[in-house]
């Protein structure tokens, strides 16, 4: 594990399970899937096993957890602190939780017979994660799902693969699913909106 920290605030912890243990073998691809539990991104890892894998991929299945949420619930009422005993307790159970998740795809990656690793990368978003990891582990492209967000939202919530499209160095391949605009323009209809 790696972290770097200023001050108080970690700016990116790094945690992985290497199941195969020796690292990408030469000549293959190493590609790095973005998932978070989604069936979006259950759907990118479908479309890249059922499109692009190739036998000799070394697949680097990538999480961000959102350690952003709990650095402001450790802020308390006086300004420029931070009560470091909460702090240190919610990134315990965080750490917790990422762990589980990172057993969660190591095991889908066993039952799915990829040969790669799982990794957890904290960044101020889980775009910059995304397009971090891919850099730290050399990747040759990256594969993510996409929630299909409308013009309007996309516009003002922005989207994790509209950045990671945007600011990453290496290929990137968005996996929407056809019926995603289906399911978003029926919803407007119903809603009148």
């Amino acid at each position: 594990m790696a972290a770097q920290s200023t001050g108080s605030f970690i700016k990116k912890e790094i945690l992985s399970h290497d199941h195969d243990h020796a690292g990408p073998p030469d000549g293959s691809r190493v590609v790095v899937v973005a998932v978070d539990g989604s069936h979006h991104s259950e759907f990118a890892l479908d479309f890249y096993m059922s499109n692009l894998k190739k036998s000799n991929d070394y697949v680097v299945l990538l999480t961000s957890p959102e350690m952003e949420d709990i650095l402001k619930a450790t802020w308390n009422q006086s300004e420029y602190t931070v009560d470091t005993d909460h702090l240190a307790n919610h990134l315990a159970k965080e750490r917790e939780k990422v762990e589980e998740k990172l057993h969660f795809f190591k095991e889908k990656m066993l039952t799915r017979e990829m040969r790669g690793k799982v990794k957890a990368v904290s960044s101020h978003n889980p775009g910059d994660a995304i397009c971090k990891g891919a850099e730290e582990e050399d990747a040759d492209f990256i594969v993510i799902g996409c929630r299909g967000l409308g013009a309007i939202r996309r516009t003002f919530l922005g989207s994790v693969s509209d950045y990671v499209l945007h600011h990453s160095h290496i290929p990137v391949v968005i996996c929407r699913h056809k019926h995603s605009h289906e399911h978003h323009a029926n919803i407007g209809h119903k809603w009148n909106l």
